[in-house]
């Protein structure tokens, strides 16, 4: 399938930057929606909706859009809300698999919040709530104020009976925004201007020291702010992960499913980590869910 999708890739861009006929285009797309059908035996056979070709084929169509018309676009983006569309019925109709499937394939083009939030309840369904939990707190990232997301990891947290550092991943301030900092600054550069011009000749000076103040107190606090939380959790440990001294050595402790960690160190086997409470050591990387 790997194979397939990359020849596809490099036939749409022949053909959006090189000139290429389109039939090789469509030919490879062919030959991926093929593979996968092929690696999929169970669902071709029994007739469900193939969304994983058409997800991923919306999305290999991706660089041609650069190069094409106005409705090449359009027609892409309704592929991929087909695709979305058709992960959604999958979920409705509690094949959690495939939906989940389709989600990463539409998540590997673009990263959404609602999407992640989409994927994540996917894999709750399909009994991996560590992954679950890393799929929210990605989600948070983008978009940190969002109540629905945060509602749906606080029962999931409830569920795995609130591990360790989750809650404090989940709670854990929003830093501020360089688009959020620039608009506050914009309108307390135009308060302070109005604020000096309009102020009596005597008192500008003491105005325009006062705007100057301000506006370098408010950068070092969005500023503080935004390194005071940036440093979350890398990784959420999955079901049965164990915490060793060494890599492959005897146990130190079990970490509750769902326990928020910070990744110090990252091996072939076991990465080095540090868990709320405890010291730091290594867990089996087949074992913990990374945050993207």
């Amino acid at each position: 399938v790997a194979e397939a999708a990359e020849a596809a890739r490099e036939a749409v861009a022949r053909t959006a930057y090189g000139g290429t006929p389109a039939a090789e285009a469509a030919a490879r797309m062919a030959g991926l929606a093929d593979a996968i059908e092929r690696a999929r035996p169970v669902r071709a056979a029994r007739g469900g909706a193939m969304s994983i070709p058409l997800a991923l084929a919306a999305l290999t169509a991706g660089p041609a859009v650069a190069g094409g018309s106005t409705s090449a676009s359009a027609d892409l983006q309704a592929d991929a809300r087909q695709a979305w569309e058709a992960a959604n019925g999958d979920y409705r109709a509690g094949d959690f698999e495939a939906a989940a499937v389709t989600y990463r394939a539409l998540l590997s083009e673009r990263r959404d919040p609602y999407l992640l939030a989409d994927l994540a309840a996917a894999e709750w369904q399909s009994g991996r709530p560590a992954a679950a939990a890393a799929r929210y707190l990605d989600a948070l990232e983008l978009a940190p104020r969002e109540a629905g997301i945060r509602g749906d990891l606080e029962r999931l947290r409830a569920e795995l009976g609130d591990p360790p550092g989750l809650a404090a991943a989940a709670d854990r301030v929003p830093p501020v925004r360089v688009d959020e900092l620039l608009l506050v600054l914009l309108a307390a550069s135009w308060l302070g201007a109005g604020a000096v011009v309009f102020a009596p000749v005597r008192r500008r000076r003491i105005a325009g020291a006062f705007v100057v103040a301000s506006l370098a107190l408010l950068a070092a606090g969005a500023g503080g702010t935004a390194v005071a939380v940036g440093g979350g959790p890398d990784a959420v440990a999955g079901a049965g992960a164990v915490l060793a001294g060494r890599p492959a050595g005897p146990a130190i402790a079990r970490l509750p499913e769902g326990s928020a960690l910070d990744v110090l160190e990252r091996g072939d086997e076991a990465w080095r980590v540090r868990a709320p409470g405890l010291p730091a050591g290594w867990v089996a990387s087949g074992n913990l869910v990374p945050l993207d």
